[in-house]
Formats: structure tokens, C-alpha cells, sequence
């Protein structure tokens, strides 16, 4: 029982470890299915970033990893305008990762459905502010362990968004409380962007940024900020570029700057074309791609057909090959079967023709015994006694031992039925060869006279009157053969 037990512990332990790594990669290509949704939500390839977030909803293998793909497909339809389905998808996977305690996954649900709070107030009666913002404080509470950093700084920036939103129908009676708490969530975001490198939050932060100085009329601090993006900005980031410099030159123009902002416009106009031409450039690399993808796949399959049809030949050439070599060694063991048979037949019809037609007195006498005692023989017996009769014979098969021991058998009992002594059928015999009364008595070793008693007896016994008739009588019984 104790051995049983523990092969027992031994099999659950083998198939943890094998499906340890099997869940690890397939957690892996989930995740990584996210991560190339995000980066094509950043740069605004929306299709594909919905097509990877589904494949990484159907490859998820966990509660969280299915949070997250849901998370990703929310954000893709907030991108989208797609406001209710985000809001669905948000509220499944805040299901999932509150039974789950999922703190990255239910903080990104918390997130979604605040900005579509955000996004869903279009007029002073109907505002979903105050609801938003109390989502962002559970952000806060869940991720104040340090728990999900780049949630909490795009939980920042959007705090600041809804300050501000909620003096958009104040007029000239700006609540500067209101915009002294959104400075404040900006400043923290920045800080989390900075330690943390942030460049996703950060393109969010600069909107907001702006959005913050110009509402609050800070135009030479939003000129500044703009500037100094502008330094560190990458000189290949024309969207980033472009935006910078729309910002830019509507500053410029609200502080009386027109020169400035003409130069800015101009700038504006050249990285948006730049930002086309980029795009442009990328659509057409993408085809490029997709087309030599397919045509290498294109070749992959028709190599594979290739292998596969060469494969297939192979196996067809080997089966006829073995086929080949089976109906060969077939027909060899034919051949030698046969070839034994007609050994054998040669081999008997030459023991007939010779020893049965002329015996000596010796083959005679061991016939006379083997037939007395073949009846309590075995087959083998049979045979090794048969080739004792077939002088220089090796080998002699079954059938035809049992042929002669037939012979001998019938032959007995024909000369039985008539009553017949040993020396009687030995005078038959050789009669049939033609031999005189005188003859068979020299070859016996007996007088004529006791010769021609022996035929005397025999034609009473068999009902004949001369030598021909009994040699005739004795053929039809089988007492000698032809």
C-alpha cells in the first residue's frame, strides 16, 4: 500500500511539473498578445490592436489573464467611441479580478469605466464626474502599495481631467480649489511618469497638461511646457511633433505672438506631412511584409506538399519492395517444395521400380516385419524405417513414407485374404519376373520339387491352373505390382 502511495504522489508531482511550463507559455502568449495590442492601440492601428486582443482573450488560460485581455479590448473601444462596449467589457473584468483579487486588472477595469465617465459628460445637466471620481479613489486605495505604477499615473492624470472638466460650466466663477487639485494629480503623475518611464501616460499627461494651462489661462507656462517637449521630443515622432506645435502656435496666437505663431503653424503643417508620409511609408512596409509572409509561406507549403509527395513515394516503393521480397521468398519456398516432392516421388518410384520388382531376401524379410509392425508405429518412425528400405535416400517427407507403408499394408493383406505364406507371395513375385520353377529354386535355395509343391498350393488357394493365370490373380489382388 505504502509503495502504491507513493507512486501515487510521484505521478501527481510528474504532471504539476508538466503542466507547470505548458501554462507558463501559454500565460506567455497571452500576455504578449497584450502587449502587441497596446502598441498597436499607440499607434493607432485600431483593427489590429483588436484582432491581437481577442487572440489573447481565446489563448487565456487564467482568470487574469482574461481580465486583462478584456481590459485591453475596453480600451480599444473607449479608442473607438465605442463607449458601451468598452463599459461591458470593463464591468466583466472587474467581476473577474474582485473574485479574483486581481489588483493590475481591476485597477485597468476602475480606470476604463472613469474615462468613459469622463467622456460620457456632454452637458452641464448630465455629468457622470463625481462617479468617476470615486472609481480613481479606489485606484488610489488598491494601488498604495506601490501595486500597478502605471495604472495609478493614468489614474492621476485622469483625476486632473475631471477637475477641470467641472469648472467647464462655471463661466468667469472658476473654482480655483478645483484647479489647485488637478495641478496637484498632474504633478504626482509626472513624478510616477519620470521614475517610472512612462511614455504611454506620458503622451496622455502633456494632453492634460495643456488642456489644464489654457483653461486656467497660464499661456507662458503652457508655452514653456510645450517647448521644452519640443527639446526632448524625438525627431522622428512627427505625431508627437505635430501636436506640440498645434498647441504651440494657438498660444502664440491667443498672447499676440502671430510672427511665432506662423513659424509654429508652418512647423505644424511640415511634421504633419511628415506624420502621413510616415504613415504612408508603414502601410505600405506592413503590405510589403504581409506579401513576403505570404510568399514564404506560399513556398513553405508547396515545399511541404513536396516532402510530403516524396515521403509518400518512398513509403509506396518500400511497400512494393517489400511485397516484392515476400511473393520472392514465396515463390523460393514453392520451388523447394516442389523440388523436395519430386525428389521424393523419384526417390520412391525408383525404390519401386527396384527393390519392390527384384527384392533380396533381406528387403523382404524387413518389408515382411515393417509391415507387421507399422500398424504401432509413429509417422516418424514410419519415415526413418522407409528410408532404411530407399538405399542412399537422406530424407523422405510424410506422404510419401505413408504412401509405401500403404504398399506394404495393402500388399500384406491382399496375400492374408488369400491365405498365402511369406514363401508363397516370395514365389509369386518371382514368377511374375519370369522366372522357371528351377530358377526360383536356385535363387531360394530350394529343390524344384518343393517349388512346384509351393505353386500347387497357390493355384488351390487362388483358384487358378497355371503360372500366367496366378501372376494375373495375384496383379488384381495387389499382391504385386506392374
Amino acid at each position: 500500500m505504502a509503495r502504491f502511495r507513493y507512486s501515487g504522489i510521484f505521478l501527481i508531482i510528474s504532471l504539476l511539473l508538466i503542466y507547470s511550463p505548458l501554462s507558463s507559455a501559454a500565460e506567455s502568449i497571452s500576455l504578449s498578445l497584450i502587449e502587441e495590442s497596446d502598441a498597436f492601440l499607440q499607434s493607432q492601428k485600431f483593427e489590429q490592436a483588436m484582432e491581437k486582443a481577442i487572440s489573447a482573450l481565446d489563448q487565456s488560460s487564467s482568470r487574469e489573464e482574461k481580465a486583462l485581455s478584456m481590459c485591453a479590448i475596453a480600451k480599444i473601444d473607449l479608442a473607438t467611441s465605442r463607449d458601451e462596449h468598452a463599459w461591458e467589457y470593463a464591468l466583466k473584468a472587474e467581476d473577474i479580478a474582485r473574485d479574483a483579487h486581481l489588483v493590475e486588472a481591476l485597477a485597468k477595469a476602475l480606470l476604463i469605466k472613469a474615462q468613459v465617465c469622463l467622456y460620457a459628460e456632454i452637458s452641464q445637466d448630465y455629468n457622470r464626474n463625481d462617479e468617476g471620481l470615486s472609481y480613481l479613489d479606489e485606484v488610489f486605495r488598491i494601488t498604495a502599495r506601490g501595486d500597478a505604477v502605471a495604472e495609478r499615473a493614468m489614474a492621476y492624470v485622469t483625476a486632473s481631467q475631471f477637475y477641470v472638466s467641472k469648472n467647464r460650466w462655471n463661466g468667469i466663477n472658476l473654482d480655483r480649489d478645483l484647479y489647485r487639485r488637478a495641478g496637484e494629480c498632474l504633478e504626482l503623475a509626472e513624478r510616477l511618469v519620470t521614475e517610472h518611464d512612462l511614455s504611454d501616460v506620458n503622451r496622455v499627461l502633456f494632453a492634460s497638461r495643456m488642456r489644464y494651462y489654457r483653461q486656467d489661462g497660464k499661456y507662458d507656462e503652457a508655452i514653456s511646457f510645450c517647448h521644452r517637449h519640443i527639446e526632448n521630443c524625438e525627431p522622428t515622432d512627427y505625431l508627437t511633433l505635430y501636436q506640440l506645435y498645434d498647441h504651440l502656435t494657438a498660444l502664440e496666437l491667443e498672447t499676440g505672438q502671430e510672427e511665432k505663431a506662423l513659424k509654429s503653424h508652418s512647423n505644424c503643417v511640415f511634421n504633419m506631412q511628415k506624420y502621413i508620409s510616415q504613415k504612408a511609408d508603414d502601410a505600405l512596409q506592413e503590405q510589403e511584409t504581409r506579401y513576403e509572409t505570404a510568399l514564404k509561406q506560399q513556398i513553405i507549403r508547396r515545399r511541404g506538399y513536396q516532402l510530403s509527395s516524396a515521403i509518400l513515394a518512398l513509403l509506396l516503393l518500400g511497400t512494393l519492395a517489400v511485397l516484392l521480397v515476400i511473393r520472392n521468398r514465396r515463390i523460393a519456398l514453392q520451388k523447394e517444395e516442389l523440388t523436395r516432392q519430386n525428389q521424393s516421388k523419384e526417390q520412391l518410384l525408383a525404390f519401386i521400380s527396384r527393390d519392390f520388382a527384384n527384392p533380396t531376401n533381406e528387403q523382404t524379410d524387413a518389408i515382411h516385419r515393417f509391415a507387421q509392425e507399422c500398424s504401432r508405429l509413429a509417422p516418424e518412425e514410419i519415415r526413418e524405417r522407409c528410408e532404411e528400405f530407399i538405399c542412399g535416400v537422406q530424407s523422405l517427407s510424410n506422404d510419401v513414407a505413408q504412401y509405401v507403408f500403404n504398399i506394404i499394408v495393402s500388399q500384406k493383406q491382399a496375400a492374408s485374404s488369400l491365405d498365402l505364406s511369406d514363401r508363397e507371395v516370395e514365389i509369386i513375385r518371382l514368377s511374375a519376373q519370369g522366372l522357371s520353377a528351377a530358377q526360383i529354386a536356385e535363387k531360394l535355395f530350394l529343390s524344384t520339387r518343393t517349388v512346384s509343391n509351393h505353386r500347387q498350393n497357390i493355384y488351390s488357394k487362388m483358384g487358378v491352373n497355371s503360372s500366367a493365370e496366378m501372376v494375373s490373380r495375384a496383379r488384381q489382388a495387389g499382391i504385386i505390382k506392374d
